[in-house]
């Protein structure tokens, strides 16, 4: 009888084998009989043999980029990806609800990429900036500039119109502010501004939001305390007074919001004199449909020209313009094409734009719409040091969330759109403050704000667009940020998924995400469905 061993080596050789106990008469040939099972045995230890001959010869997977609940799915990068084969997501059959509780993480594997490298690093000296600046940032301890600072401070100071584009977190309102405080101090010292003037600032910075606008004037407060310049915020028409009071304000820079801004130009409170700089902060937002109407009338005041070069400088014929924001403005020849002279803007982006943060855990956990309570709690409670912003889709949701929170004894702040500006100014600042460890908000607290104490961001309605999830995530993993922080997104509803997809592509293919559009009116519009009416016939009496 054969031994195993010789069979194995019968197998090897490809000598015939018939696993039936019969043969045909024709054919004249030696056979061996052997059981069925013994053939499957060998056929799947070869096929184990095969496998890990391939695992030996592909190249080493050591940089980790997705984990999962099922080890199937786990991803490294450079581990080969096909994405027209949705099976190989993660989160492929999550529509179905046999797939809750199932999750995956993507995994930090890159430092800050905000960061300029060290082979690469300048200094602000390299730009020629004011001495006093100079000595603010050293006593601020900050010494290297960030990757979109050192692409627009060169701009703004050569006079160049200018959209900048870039990550959040990165470090834009330096970016901006530290060339138009360096203009103001050069143009006092050659007289060039006058206090004379009053309610007509050097420079006006226009945001979406008054919690960002006092954001900006906190930042320039501060500057203002070592460097001879005069911020001013105006919040709806509460600072009327005092552009009345003694024939008015002088002012260097002003921040304001659209509708405020253009009120106060059409009462003739304020006036664009001496405006010679004007920055469009969260430009993505500003230039949607929300805004673009009181945006325009703004830009006409002001008669923003072309900028010529005159050596390694340009000179505006009118107001300097940059946009700046998070994401890149999209179709800004249909919206301001009219207004601004879009082709000779100087177009900044970095290189991780619309990308995900590659230094920040983010965690997608597929659940019940009844287990999204119940599991916000047990991450609270884990984690009680830490402090978190949870984010909801609806203002009543953002209400009742907060509510059921301090009802089973989390102490939290609610902020959403209901509230009044001061009001919703005061809760977010208690928050910023460290009264609360625990922001419960809406989209409304998702752009532009300084969150750099901010540990994890909590979805609790996953976000409706890409570019939401950009703002949100965003607010973890800052430049100056005390950790890199972290992103738990529920995922709830077939929807959801649909976004899920978007993202773990890209983090597979290690690309940037498809399709970031942050005029979310007019993607509301576009999904709605057009309102018909009766459709009548004509009689044919």
């Amino acid at each position: 009888m054969l031994t195993w061993c010789r069979l194995h080596v019968l197998y090897q050789t490809r000598v015939p084998i018939l696993v039936r106990n019969y043969a045909s008469a024709w054919d004249d040939m030696p056979r061996i009989t052997m059981p069925q099972k013994m053939v499957e045995q060998l056929t799947k230890l070869n096929a184990r043999k095969a496998k890990e001959d391939a695992l030996r010869r592909r190249p080493k997977l050591n940089t980790l980029l997705i984990s999962s609940k099922r080890k199937d799915y786990t991803f490294y990068k450079g581990q080969k990806f096909d994405a027209f084969d949705p099976k190989q997501l993660a989160s492929h059959g999550w529509k179905h609800r046999g797939c809750n509780y199932d999750y995956f993480t993507l995994v930090c594997h890159k430092p800050n990429p905000s960061v300029v490298d060290k082979s690469e690093a300048t200094s602000f000296e390299e730009f020629g900036l004011d001495k006093r600046i100079l000595e603010y940032l050293q006593s601020e301890g900050i010494s290297k500039p960030t990757n979109i600072q050192n692409m627009a401070i060169p701009e703004l100071l050569g006079g160049k119109h200018m959209i900048c584009a870039a990550e959040t977190g990165s470090g834009k309102t330096y970016a901006y502010l530290l060339p138009i405080v360096h203009n103001i101090l050069q143009q006092k010292k050659a007289g060039m501004l006058s206090d004379d003037i009053k309610n007509s600032p050097h420079t006006i910075i226009v945001v979406p939001a008054i919690e960002l606008a006092n954001q900006i004037m906190k930042v320039c407060e501060k500057m203002a305390k070592s460097i001879p310049f005069k911020p001013f915020v105006i919040d709806r028409m509460s600072n009327k007074v005092l552009l009345q009071s003694n024939g008015g304000q002088c002012i260097d820079v002003l921040i304001s919001t659209p509708g405020t801004l253009s009120t106060l130009f059409k009462a003739k409170y304020m006036h664009a004199l001496k405006v010679t700089c004007l920055v469009l902060d969260e430009a993505d937002t500003l230039l949607d449909d929300s805004f673009s109407k009181e945006i325009k009338e703004i830009l006409r005041r002001l008669q923003v020209g072309e900028s010529s070069a005159i050596g390694d400088n340009y000179i505006n014929e009118g107001v300097q313009v940059s946009l700046v924001s998070a994401t890149f403005p999209q179709g800004l020849d249909e919206t301001v094409g009219e207004v601004l002279p879009i082709d000779n803007f100087s177009q900044l982006t970095t290189k991780n734009l619309h990308h995900l943060m590659p230094h920040v855990q983010q965690k997608f956990i597929k659940m019940k719409s009844a287990d999204r309570l119940a599991t916000l709690l047990g991450i609270l409670k884990k984690k009680k040091n830490q402090t978190t912003m949870i984010f909801c889709n609806k203002q009543n949701a953002c209400i009742w969330l907060s509510n059921s929170l301090e009802e089973m004894g989390v102490n939290n702040v609610c902020v959403a759109g209901k509230d009044k500006t001061k009001e919703r100014f005061r809760l977010f600042q208690t928050f910023i403050e460290g009264e609360s460890d625990i922001l419960v908000c809406t989209d409304i607290a998702s752009r532009g704000l300084d969150t750099n104490m901010v540990d994890h961001v909590i979805n609790y309605d996953c976000p409706n667009h890409i570019s939401d999830y950009i703002h949100r995530a965003g607010r973890v993993g800052r430049v100056g940020s005390r950790n890199t922080g972290q992103v738990t997104t529920f995922v709830i509803h077939p929807w959801d998924v649909d976004l899920v997809w978007k993202i773990e592509i890209s983090a597979r293919k290690q690309v940037e995400l498809n399709n970031v559009n942050a005029n979310i009116k007019a993607a509301i519009k576009q999904s709605r469905p057009a309102k018909k009416g009766m459709q009548l016939k004509e009689s044919d009496d």
